[in-house]
């Protein structure tokens, strides 16, 4: 057997054979089981905070996305809602107006043929305007001063009030003309030469006391006061004319309310402002209509031509 010559060979072999070794410490090697446990929890918690903030993004992305559908979405209403009032006012100009009167060869081409139903929604022109006795257009609308009262019983009660009314008029024209003993002698009667107006205005003592007196007696206002009663009372008997009456009431009635002043049971009220007040309802209700000849005198010639005496 062979040997080294100083016989340590063997040992310094092993000895550098020893150093040349690596160092475990400097191998990578497997993690052991913590250190790959922390390893990934860490990865785990970085990837949940990565899929947070895209969720949060896309939920950032989908509100403004909202936001922007709903501003278009009120846009395109108020659009609409602006065609819509355009149309509503192109619809009311149209029914206000006037369509001229056919001739008699275009309302025999147009006629329909007996025993035809109009179509469902087809106006005609008699609905939209009315014809007076020489032919001339006038619109509905004209002719239609006022609103009518839909319910039966209102209609009935505004009908009986104006009668009503009328005939507080029309009894005084009355009795003033022929003194039938209630406000009027006989002897002071109209048609025995007294005056209808020298004993009620004579006695105005209140704030217009001097213009009023100045009136009584006088010939003229004798005329317009007893024409004003029976003018005022028939037409309001009789359905006719309400407006015209309502207006001219009213005026005489508040000449009657000034001549009372000063009042001695209401600081200003009394039944002549009430009266005036419930005219002018009878007017804006087209009170003639019920229980009057309110409508078949809203067709004749006269009120065609002139609407304001409906």
């Amino acid at each position: 057997m062979s040997s080294s010559a100083t016989g340590h060979e063997p040992w310094e072999t092993t000895e550098n054979a020893a150093d040349a070794a690596p160092n475990p410490a400097d191998v990578n090697v497997p993690p052991t089981g913590d250190t790959a446990r922390d390893s990934a929890g860490t990865e785990g918690i970085s990837a949940i905070n990565t899929t947070a903030r895209d969720a949060a993004a896309k939920a950032e992305s989908a509100r403004e996305g909202a936001d922007e559908a709903a501003e278009r979405a009120r846009a395109a209403a108020d659009e609409a809602t602006e065609r819509t009032r355009n149309a509503a006012d192109e619809a009311r100009a149209a029914a206000t107006t006037s369509v001229a009167t056919p001739t008699a060869d275009t309302a025999a081409a147009t006629a329909p043929a007996a025993g035809a139903v109009p179509a469902a929604g087809v106006v005609t022109p008699a609905a939209v305007t009315d014809t007076g006795a020489g032919g001339e257009t006038v619109p509905m609308h004209e002719m239609t001063l006022g609103m009518a009262v839909t319910s039966g019983p209102g209609r009935f009660f505004f009908g009986l009030a104006r009668i009503l009314l009328g005939w507080v008029f029309f009894w005084a024209f009355l009795d003033k003309l022929f003194g039938l003993g209630y406000a009027t002698e006989s002897a002071n009667s109209w048609i025995n030469g007294g005056s209808p107006t020298s004993g009620y205005l004579n006695g105005v003592d209140g704030p217009f006391a001097s213009f009023f007196n100045s009136m009584a007696g006088q010939a003229w206002a004798d005329w317009l006061f007893m024409i004003g009663l029976a003018g005022i009372g028939l037409a309001l008997i009789l359905g006719i004319g309400v407006w015209l009456a309502a207006l001219t009431g009213t005026v005489l009635l508040v000449f009657m309310w000034m001549a009372s002043l000063p009042m001695t049971q209401n600081p200003f009220l009394d039944e002549h402002l009430v009266y005036a007040v419930v005219l002018l309802g009878l007017a804006f209700v087209r009170g003639g209509d019920t229980l009057g000849l309110g409508k078949p005198w809203a067709r004749s010639g006269l009120v065609r031509a002139l609407p304001f005496l409906r």
